[in-house]
């Protein structure tokens, strides 16, 4: 009756040990050459862990990863003062046009998942630093000058829209802003020769600066 229990428990075990070959009362086979090189082996994992802490610890060659969720999910927003928003109106080579040729309109659109709607007028004026533009983009801007715009031919929402934010909030609803290019009448312009030139900002980083990883920049 003893045995039968055994037998049934012996059946039971999924974690004893299997049989082996033996050679010379070793698991395996020894020899010089394969001493020499597991020694080999050994030293240079060694140096390459030693060498592998000291690049961490000395932090000269970060690899930094920005990500941000786009999904319906992820509840995002950004104020129109936390960034900089110009825009300007050009013609196929760049050049300014000026307010005699045409106009900007804006509004601000928020689109509710229930259904509703909501818009309003954004007010546009010209770009001054300490007004619709925060005072702390001057450096910014006074870097990039090879630009070779003026701050002062951009076009910004008035500071009165400052607290105004683009978001999507997920289940509630997610906003907009919509800018519209009104073209005078009799001139020498037409809508295929007129473009919005927009300026944003868009950080950098710069993955060998461990002081400063972000830097700023600018995207059109």
């Amino acid at each position: 009756m003893i045995e039968k229990w055994k037998s049934l428990l012996y059946k039971l075990d999924l974690i004893g040990a299997s049989p082996q070959l033996l050679i010379f009362k070793n698991k395996r086979y020894k020899s010089i050459l394969s001493s020499l090189i597991s020694i080999l082996i050994i030293i240079l994992s060694l140096i390459f862990a030693i060498f592998s802490i000291s690049e961490y610890l000395k932090f000269d060659s970060p690899s930094i990863i920005y990500s941000r969720n786009n999904d319906e999910e992820t509840e995002r927003s950004v104020f129109l003062n936390e960034t900089p928003l110009m825009f300007q109106m050009v013609d196929l080579y760049t050049i300014n046009v000026g307010d005699s040729v045409a106009f900007f309109n804006a509004d601000y659109l928020i689109i509710y998942e229930n259904g509703t709607i909501s818009r309003s007028l954004l007010n546009i004026e010209n770009c001054k630093f300490g007004d619709n533009i925060d005072s702390k983009y001057i450096d910014f801007f006074q870097k990039k000058s090879k630009f070779g715009r003026k701050i002062e031919d951009f076009y910004c929402f008035s500071s009165m829209h400052r607290n105004i934010s683009l978001f999507y909030y997920p289940n509630i609803g997610q906003s907009y802003i919509n800018l519209y290019i009104n073209i005078k009448k009799n001139n020498d312009f037409t809508p295929n020769d007129l473009q919005t030139l927009i300026i944003s900002e868009n950080d950098l980083i710069v993955h060998n600066n461990k002081e400063n990883p972000i830097s700023k920049n600018y995207i059109y």
